[in-house]
Formats: structure tokens, C-alpha cells, sequence
């Protein structure tokens, strides 16, 4: 009796062991394609609103970091407006100055945020990043884990009339929400498979008493 059910343990486990590998793999590309789509978002964001900023108010700005500057306001309103419209965590801009000194200069975050970031707020350590940046270095989008959070960064640079690069924007995608698809897409594969593996013990079951 234990030789005829032989073959249908085989397939069974063989069955478990298939359906496993293919939530594995799914989940794999699941987190590749929501990671695609989080980077695409934040670059979309930052085509749209470099061209928008006024070079040389915010050079003026980036020099006097005085809150009372008309186009900080602006400013912040801006990025504020991207970020929203992006589903973005954050935007915000930073720049160094002549003494090599880095500073924050708009966050699309409210002040109320404790993450936002203060106009004149110098950077002590500033990120590889930041350097790569400031010199117009390609920076592939990264998932990093900070002060700002857990989040997916990416940069545009922003150069003047001459070429020259003097800041740069910086967009964040929350991390967290990648996370949260990715373990509901999960919950719900496995689900599938232990119903499946229900329906096939019962099927099992019922050819088992046919004998």
C-alpha cells in the first residue's frame, strides 16, 4: 500500500517544493519592478522641477541663507507641490559654499516635520553622494537607511549660465511603501498556495479511499 502512495508523496512534496520556489521568484521581481517604479517617480519629479528653479535667486539665496529671501518661500513651495504630486517623501535642495561648507537650503517637508531640514542647516559629514553630486558625477539611485529614514534617493544637479555646478536636488521615496506591497503581494501568494495544497490533499484523500 505504502509503494502505491510512494509516487503521490513524491509529487506532493516535489508539488510544495514548486510552488515555494515560484513565490520566492515572484516576490524577487515584484521588489525589482515597485523599486523601478519608486526611482522612476522620484526622477520624474526632478526633470520636471529643475528647469524651474531661478538660478540666480537661489545662488543669492545658497550666499545670504536669510529666511526673510522672498524666493525661499517660493521655494519651498515648489518642492513641496513635487513632492506631493509625485507621491514623494521628500525634496529638498543643498549646496556648498566657497569655504567647502554644506549647507541645506529648502525641504519640501513642513517645519513641523522633525525630519525637515532648516534653511542654513550645515551638513558636518556630508554623504558620497552629496560629493558626487556637486561634481556632476552620474549617482545611480540608491535605498538608503538615515536620519531622513529608509528611503530610495536620487539627484539632479544644477548648473548656472557657465555649466558650473552649484547645488543640486536631492528627491526621497519612502522605502517603507515598497516594503508594505511587497509583504501584502506575499501574504496573499501564500495564501494561494495553502489552499491549493488544501484542495490537492483533499483530491488525495478522496482517490486514496477510491482504492
Amino acid at each position: 500500500m505504502f509503494s502505491k502512495r510512494k509516487p503521490i508523496y513524491t509529487t506532493f512534496i516535489i508539488l510544495v517544493f514548486c510552488f515555494f520556489i515560484i513565490c520566492g521568484l515572484s516576490s524577487f521581481r515584484e521588489e525589482q519592478l515597485a523599486v523601478k517604479i519608486a526611482v522612476q517617480q522620484v526622477n520624474n519629479a526632478l526633470v520636471k522641477l529643475a528647469p524651474l528653479i531661478e538660478t540666480n535667486q537661489l545662488k543669492d539665496l545658497i550666499q545670504t541663507r536669510a529666511e526673510d529671501n522672498s524666493y525661499y518661500g517660493l521655494l519651498s513651495q515648489q518642492l513641496g507641490q513635487s513632492a506631493a504630486d509625485y507621491g514623494l517623501a521628500g525634496l529638498y535642495i543643498a549646496a556648498r559654499t566657497a569655504d567647502s561648507k554644506w549647507y541645506h537650503i529648502a525641504d519640501s517637508r513642513p517645519v513641523s516635520d522633525p525630519l525637515h531640514s532648516q534653511l542654513g542647516q550645515e551638513e558636518i559629514s556630508a554623504p558620497v553622494t552629496w560629493e558626487k553630486a556637486i561634481r556632476g558625477v552620474r549617482i545611480e539611485p540608491e535605498l538608503t537607511r538615515g536620519d531622513r529614514g529608509t528611503v530610495i534617493s536620487s539627484y539632479v544637479s544644477l548648473q548656472d549660465e557657465k555649466g558650473q555646478i552649484y547645488a543640486f536636488i536631492a528627491g526621497e521615496y519612502n522605502a517603507a511603501q515598497i516594503s508594505d506591497f511587497i509583504y501584502v503581494t506575499l501574504y496573499v501568494q501564500l495564501g494561494i498556495i495553502l489552499l491549493s495544497l488544501v484542495m490537492i490533499g483533499w483530491v488525495w484523500r478522496k482517490a486514496m479511499k477510491k482504492e
